[in-house]
């Protein structure tokens, strides 16, 4: 398979890595792995970002994924973004607790 450059670095912007840093600077490594698909076993090659780092060090992330985690830590306040017939600032609030504040935007 062959990568373009340009998703390679949106995706290095999206995980945190920097290739500008040294090795061993640098949390996260970017690098080409063997993986095998499910549906066939076949073997492709891809690139990974692989920690370089003692995970112990690392704060764990209990509920959520890392990505919600790291954005949550570079922006002030959260989004949400929900759809559907039914729902409603009460409905929201009731699934994932108080909200500070709603913006609706309806479709047409």
């Amino acid at each position: 398979m062959d990568y373009s450059l340009k998703p390679l670095i949106l995706l290095d912007h999206i995980e945190g890595y920097d290739s500008a840093l040294k090795t061993e600077d640098c949390p996260l490594l970017r690098r080409p792995v063997e993986a095998s698909r499910f549906m066939d076993g076949q073997q492709e090659r891809l690139q990974s970002y692989l920690l370089n780092q003692d995970p112990k060090e690392l704060v764990r992330i209990n509920l959520g994924c890392y990505r919600h985690n790291v954005v949550e830590k570079q922006i002030p306040g959260n989004w949400i973004l929900a759809y559907g017939s039914t729902l409603s600032k009460a409905r929201l609030e009731e699934r994932i607790g108080k909200l500070d504040r709603v913006d609706q935007v309806g479709l047409r």
